[in-house]
């Protein structure tokens, strides 16, 4: 297909107004989409679709730190910024338009199957719509971490959410919906979509039933709505279960897993930051010490220099790279069933799944099970371990921002460089991103996150 078909999606991407491309000329050569053929392909290009999300809430995070020194030789400074939640950063634009691409081109896709007849072929048009809903509602999700506030029941109708939308129409105005009309527009995508997903792709970087079931197990996650997550969870469990079991990776490996490993039901990564980069990225030391002798993961996620810190080695896309993995995992998924399961007073079922996935983590015949020690330190138990699992998955800003909501599992975030000390309380309203102000300028209509 024509690359030139992206040209019209491309122009809707940062919600300017269209005055700005009236003196473009016409291709003669320019393809429009118009077939399932080109709704496929827009679908399959991965560059677009599953490689430059936002890792701005994972270089947030608090699972690794910077020395002074590595800190004061970057020469980046929004993405120095982001490290110690400087309130006025402006982050790159790409942060918020990358996603916001896929939103566009899922878009594209959806309007090319409104003007075709589903009867010409009706297994590849669901096909090709539910993947299309699939990737709309993952890209938002994204966008909600980074650029939004806690969810929180009680006022998520009066906070700010993020733009829906509709059309690829660059017409169409752009405003920002409330968090909970942005989480049930979330959560609708899915619902709709997996009905139309096979339950496993054919490829790693294309939605199925079982990526779609993940996707709304966290969501619902976000959302504290414990029944959904857990009964998501199982749904996506029992069309795959699988776990690797970390006796048999090569712990001496710098690339310990495989690109498109078992575990990984739908594949995506970030876009580039510095303040990542593996070299120069050390791991907290009160979490790398929280991992016992026996735990396996922490000579597959770590790897110690010779200073003694340690620095991670354990991306699930097989690379050693200053981008994240952002995809859905079954460990994760895993983790969603043991912590929903416990929050519905399902202790038992909940440490069930929480045992069968440690079992695989530890040197063989070492781990002893966890037993129901009640509900609040059975919780923290879970929680503890769902941080060492996802370390840099792109999952901790917004554990971080969803236990806040909860008094007991809320945490200060603290950041040292040199004498200076850096704070992030839990309820600050830096937990969401200033959106780009080459967006909010070029589009006055997107209100700013507040100050």
């Amino acid at each position: 297909m024509n690359l030139r078909i992206y040209v019209p999606i491309l122009m809707g991407i940062l919600f300017v107004s269209c005055s700005k491309y009236l003196d473009l000329k016409p291709d003669a050569k320019m393809r429009v989409p118009t077939s399932l053929e080109d709704a496929e392909a827009l679908l399959n290009d991965r560059a677009s679709m599953n490689s430059a999300y936002s890792p701005i809430s994972e270089a947030a995070s608090d699972n690794y730190y910077l020395e002074k020194a590595n800190f004061d030789a970057f020469t980046n400074l929004s993405e120095k910024n982001i490290y110690i939640w400087d309130a006025k950063v402006d982050v790159n634009y790409t942060n918020w338009q990358s996603s916001y691409k896929v939103v566009a081109i899922a878009n594209q896709v959806l309007d090319i199957l409104s003007r075709l007849n589903r009867s010409d072929n009706p297994t590849k048009y669901d096909l090709i719509k539910g993947q299309a809903l699939f990737f709309k509602a993952f890209a938002y999700q994204q966008i909600a971490d980074a650029f939004t506030l806690p969810y929180d029941k009680s006022t998520a109708a009066s906070q700010l959410g993020i733009v829906l939308r509709n059309s690829p129409n660059v017409d169409e105005i752009s405003y920002r919906s409330d968090l909970e009309t942005s989480y049930i527009e979330i959560k609708k995508l899915l619902l709709e979509g997996i009905d139309l997903l096979p339950a496993q792709a054919t490829a790693k970087t294309l939605p199925s039933k079982a990526a779609a079931y993940a996707l709304l197990a966290r969501v619902a996650l976000i959302m504290q709505d414990w029944p959904l997550a857990q009964s998501a969870a199982q749904q996506c469990m029992a069309i795959n279960n699988e776990l690797i079991d970390y006796n048999q990776l090569n712990s001496a490996s710098l690339t310990p897993f495989e690109l498109f490993n078992k575990e990984v039901l739908f594949h995506a990564v970030t876009a580039a930051n510095v303040t990542l980069t593996p070299s120069t990225c050390f791991v907290d030391t009160a979490l790398y010490s929280s991992y016992d002798e026996n735990d396996l993961r922490k000579v597959i996620y770590f790897s110690k220099e010779s200073s003694g810190k340690a620095v991670f080695k354990g991306k699930f896309d097989g690379a050693q790279n200053s981008f994240s993995f952002c995809g859905l995992t079954m460990d994760e998924v895993y983790l969603i069933q043991a912590e929903a399961s416990a929050r519905n007073d399902q202790l038992d079922l909940g440490l069930q799944a929480f045992n069968t996935l440690l079992r695989k983590r530890w040197i063989k015949d070492s781990y002893v099970a966890r037993k129901n020690n009640g509900p609040a330190k059975t919780m923290h138990t879970i929680l503890e371990e769902r941080r060492k699992s996802l370390i840099l998955r792109n999952t901790r800003w917004m554990d971080i921002k969803r236990l806040g909501t909860e008094k007991e599992y809320a945490v200060e975030l603290k950041r040292k460089l040199g004498d200076q000390t850096y704070i992030l309380p839990n309820g600050d309203l830096r937990f969401a991103f200033l959106i780009p102000i080459r967006v909010v300028n070029l589009t006055n209509t997107i209100q700013q996150n507040p100050r």
